[in-house]
Order: C-alpha cells, then structure tokens, then sequence
C-alpha cells in the first residue's frame, strides 16, 4: 500500500487508494473521519465514525453504535460494512489523527503517529468520548456520557428497528443504571403572586414587556457619546468613537 488515506477540508472525508505488488486498484469513496486504517491477512481494514451512520446503509450498514467497520473488497474495488462481531479483533487502537490539522495538513507536513497518538487524549475530552482511542464494539464499552440518550432516540431514515418499549430494555443489567418512576416529596408549598400582570396585545405596535425590559430613554441619551465613522451602517471591522466626556 503506497498511499493508504488523504483527507480533505472540511469534510472529515477520506479517499482510500489501494496497490498490492503490480496490481493498482483504485477505490475513491468519500467517507467521514476514518480513525484506523490496518491490513490483516492481505485485506485492508478501515474503521471510521460516521454522523450519518444510520441513513447510509449500502455505504456504513447498521451498525448498533456509530463506529463503522469496512473491509476491502478487491474484486469489486469498493469497501464492504461488516458488522462489528465478525471484523478482525486485532482492530482494536486508533491509528489516524481523528479531525482536521490545520497546521499540518495547510504546510503539507506529515504528522509522527506519535505526534497523533499525543492529541488522542484532547479528542476525548472534547467529544466526551464519542471518540475512544480504544474502539468499542458495544455500548458496555463505550465510554460516551450520552450513549443511552444515543441509543434510545432514532434519526431521519434511521436504519434501526423501531424502540423497544420501556426503552432500558436496550441495556442488559449491569451496564447501567436503569431508570425508574419515583414519586417526589413535597417539603413545602408557597403560592406566589406576581407583582405585575403583562398580557400582550399582538395588533399593538409597542411591546409591554420591551416598556419593563429596555431603557429606551438611557439608550437614546448614549447616541450623544457614540458614533459611528464609516457611513452609518457598521462593516467589518467597523470603527466607533467614543467621547471622552464619558
């Protein structure tokens, strides 16, 4: 493999170009922020997350999380989803830089894989562990805060069965805390009444609330002290002045 993935700007996308001995293959496919590119028993092996997972099936399958497994499939030129369970275990640590460097990629210098593995901490923190360094294969493994809110909620064109109801029965016993009814302890009550009472009128032309909420008056009295010098209408970067009279 001489050239194994290129990113693009803006996109997270990688195009994958494949050569084995004096065979060249060619296989451009757009795909969101690949983590891990490997080669296990001749087949290469990319693992990526995808924000669009569950709406592409030809292209990701439907994978239970949004960690997608593809090989490739010399034959027809083209990456193959497989499902988590049957890819290689060996696929288990990250090994490319999860987003866009700016810095590198801008003065097209190449990043160490120790200069990647450096910035693997920060990505986590930044995503609350929507990306793992480790790539989980099940919920039990993933690290995410979210991942019940992720799993018990579907999306436009959501490749997933319908939810169960209750929706805990996604989590077997033990990989979280299930959740239940609870009746609330009601310590003290106390009514109040409000000092004022505004009910708009929708045909008026002045708001009630904008009477209370803005100081028209103080606002006006500033328009002595601030002007602004490049025509009237601010333009980047607009320049004010301010009188010292302040």
């Amino acid at each position: 493999m001489n050239k194994a993935i290129r990113r693009l700007v803006g996109g997270f996308s990688a195009i994958g170009f494949l050569a084995f001995s004096a065979m060249a293959v060619a296989a451009p496919v757009e795909l969101q922020n690949p983590i891990l590119l490997d080669v296990v028993d001749g087949i290469p092996w990319l693992v990526l997350i995808a924000d669009n997972v569950y709406s592409n099936v030809e292209l990701y399958g439907c994978p239970e999380m949004p960690y997608v497994f593809l090989k490739f499939d010399a034959d027809r030129s083209r990456w193959i989803p497989v499902a988590s369970n049957d890819a290689p275990a060996v696929l288990r640590e990250a090994n490319l830089s999860y987003e866009w460097n700016d810095f590198y990629m801008k003065k097209k210098q190449i990043q160490t894989p120790s200069d990647i593995v450096s910035n693997y901490h920060v990505y986590e923190l930044e995503t609350d562990n929507i990306f793992s360094r480790s790539i989980p294969r099940t919920y039990a493994q993933w690290n995410y805060k979210g991942k019940k809110s992720f799993a018990t909620s579907r999306v436009a064109n959501d490749c997933r069965p319908p939810l169960e109801q209750p929706v805990d029965v996604i989590f077997p016993k033990g990989q979280v805390l299930p959740s239940s009814s609870v009746q609330l302890e009601i310590l003290d009550r106390k009514e109040f009444n409000p000092d004022w009472v505004i009910i708009e009128d929708h045909n008026a032309t002045e708001s009630q609330w904008d009477k209370y909420a803005w100081d028209a008056e103080r606002d006006k009295a500033c328009d002595a002290f601030i002007s602004i010098l490049n025509g009237g209408i601010p333009t980047s970067p607009a320049r004010i002045a301010i009188s010292t009279a302040l």
